[in-house]
């Protein structure tokens, strides 16, 4: 961030129209906040920009004449970035109202170019219009460059975050209903906090460069707890390396491939409810730690097992491996195999077994090494800061949310966190270093003993709970059917009038006092459907609203059959 010093304020004039400017130097350069008629310039601005955007961002405050145009025109939240505060402070010496206009709830002042993702991703943003006033890009170019990258990770990151939702809406409930039995005989993740404190930890992800840092975690895997995801443990085992704990988050089942062959399962298993069953598969049930889930279908079960801990995620399981780290207190914190890049122009280190088995499922007219050409491609990825002085890497739109992450999560941590290695992407707040350099700061041996096993909860009230959802689905599927019919019937006849109508009866039912945990379930079913229907509005032609009340109405039949469907799958899950 510039410095006071390398920018001075000359001068405070005041235009004909009564607005105001600032005279400010820089390198020996003089250049005005804004030009002599502040308020036109606005207009200019303003009429430039998308209209009914979901938001405006404006890179540099200036005398707030553009926000208060935008304010006034629009009902979008505004984004504002500061980058210096001594021009900001003297702004609103001279136009104290401006304090006022700043308090309006639709104003959000940002500070830290880091935090913007976090907050788009907090609004639910996915439409910004975005301007910098230009004495600010001519001031700061190098800030507004990275200011853009981040506005862009942050969309990214809400929508991959409404995708993933989408994506997995299904699968996620399958795999809960198979693995809740588990919560009443494995292990909380709360026993942990605090439990290492002071011990270091390896965190060991299957980048690239894990292949550096293989003979060092051979010979000193007995100096710090090893904290593996599960992306990395057949490489580990194929070492002959025993990690302490490897984390798995990962709901589809390919992910199990990781685990489900492991040679040795003594290690302790961190894991998300929602991972597929068969993971499991050898584990004995003292050594599962299962975490609560942010999955909104989690939500109507947890009192039966009561709070189990959540780890944070990135989007990566490398970022909840990182915050279990933190929350077990350890110090300090290693991180091998994390390029977070394509080093090498590889995404894995050799022996991954989804990487080995693609090689297998490609074919000459689709090979491997295509497929890898393509996704290191510059229209697929872009060159960001590398850990070597003034080198650049290559990395995709994945790798820039994981990178943000830890970026904003590291600086935060009271432990030292090293990453280990000099290939792959910068972490702010991190110590970057060689492989070598920073296994010569573990030279003892550590106590690893764990806690011992709790004592299983009983699981009755659960079992009933379980039943009365069974049977309020084979109630609704009858009803929602014959919903179902006379909203086909109503889309074929084009009668609006009808199809509002049956909606709103399935929405009643779906209302009831007695079916609200179990409208739970369904909305998270039909997310899709969800989504369309919040973007009605007076221009949708009825076609198109007719069309979305039957996609909403089919996809609620389908979540009713598909829930009492696992639900009747999972008995034999139950009663273990």
């Amino acid at each position: 961030m510039m410095t006071k010093s390398m920018i001075q304020i000359q001068e405070t004039t005041t235009n004909l129209d009564g607005t105001f400017n600032l005279v400010l130097a820089q390198d020996q350069r003089i250049i005005r906040l804004h030009s002599s008629r502040p308020k036109a310039e606005a207009d200019k601005i303003f009429a430039q920009l998308t209209p009914s955007s979901q938001a405006y961002f404006i890179g540099g405050l200036g005398f707030g004449y553009l926000l208060e145009k935008i304010l006034e025109e629009t009902t979008a939240i505004c984004l504002i970035y500061e980058p210096i505060s001594i021009i900001f402070e003297t702004v609103l010496k001279i136009r104290p109202e401006l304090k006022l206009i700043l308090e309006n709830p639709r104003v959000v002042l940002i500070q830290k170019v880091m935090s913007i993702p976090q907050i788009i991703q907090n609004k639910k943003l996915n439409d910004i219009s975005f301007t910098i006033h230009r004495p600010y890009n001519e001031l700061f170019p190098d800030q507004f460059i990275e200011l853009k990258d981040n506005i862009i990770v942050g969309i990214r990151r809400y929508e991959m975050g409404n995708s993933t939702l989408l994506r997995f809406g299904k699968i996620w409930t399958k795999n809960f209903f198979r693995n809740m039995h588990r919560y009443f005989k494995s292990q909380k993740l709360i026993p942990y906090l605090g439990w290492a404190s002071q011990k270091p930890a390896i965190i060991i992800g299957a980048g690239p460069s894990l292949e550096e840092a293989l003979p060092f975690l051979q010979k000193q895997q007995n100096h710090a707890l090893l904290i593996a995801c599960d992306t990395a443990l057949p490489m580990l085992q194929q070492a002959q390396i025993n990690p302490d704990f490897v984390i798995t988050v990962d709901p589809q089942e390919k992910n199990s491939l990781y685990l489900r062959y492991s040679s040795n399962k003594n290690h302790i298993l961190v894991a998300d409810p929602a991972i597929h069953d068969s993971t499991f598969e050898g584990y004995k049930d003292q050594n599962i730690i299962l975490m609560d889930s942010i999955f909104p279908l989690y939500t109507p079960f947890e009192d039966f097992w009561g709070h189990c801990g959540l780890l944070a995620s990135g989007g990566s399981v490398s970022t909840s491996a990182f915050d279990f780290a933190r929350k077990i207190d350890a110090d300090p914190i290693v991180m091998v195999g994390q390029d977070l890049s394509f080093t090498k122009k590889k995404s894995y280190s050799s022996g991954n077994v989804l990487s080995e088995f693609s090689r297998t499922t490609h074919h000459r007219l689709n090979s491997y090494h295509s497929v890898q050409a393509q996704a290191t491609h510059t229209d697929h990825s872009q060159r960001i800061k590398g850990r070597l002085p003034n080198t650049t890497v290559c990395a995709d739109s994945r790798f820039m949310l994981y990178r943000d992450w830890f970026s904003l999560e590291i600086p935060k941590s009271t432990a030292q966190v090293i990453i280990a290695g000099m290939e792959g992407a910068y972490l702010e707040g991190a110590q970057h270093t060689t492989v070598e350099k920073a296994f010569s700061l573990l030279t003892k041996d550590i106590d690893k003993k764990t806690i011992a096993p709790t004592t299983p909860i009983s699981k009755e009230q659960y079992i009933k709970f379980i039943k009365d959802i069974f049977i309020m689905t084979n109630t609704l599927i009858p009803t929602c059917a014959q919903i179902l019919i006379s909203i086909k019937k109503a889309y074929a006849s084009k009668n609006l009038d009808i199809a509002l109508k049956e909606s709103a009866r399935l929405q009643q039912q779906l209302s009831l006092p007695e079916n609200h945990k179990l409208s739970l379930f369904i909305s998270v079913a039909i997310q899709e459907s969800i989504q369309l229907a919040q973007n009605i509005n007076p221009n949708t032609s009825k076609q198109e609203h007719l069309q979305i009340l039957l996609d909403i109405c089919k996809d609620t039949f389908e979540a009713l059959k598909s829930l009492n469907h696992q639900i009747k799958k999972s008995q034999k899950f139950i009663a273990k």
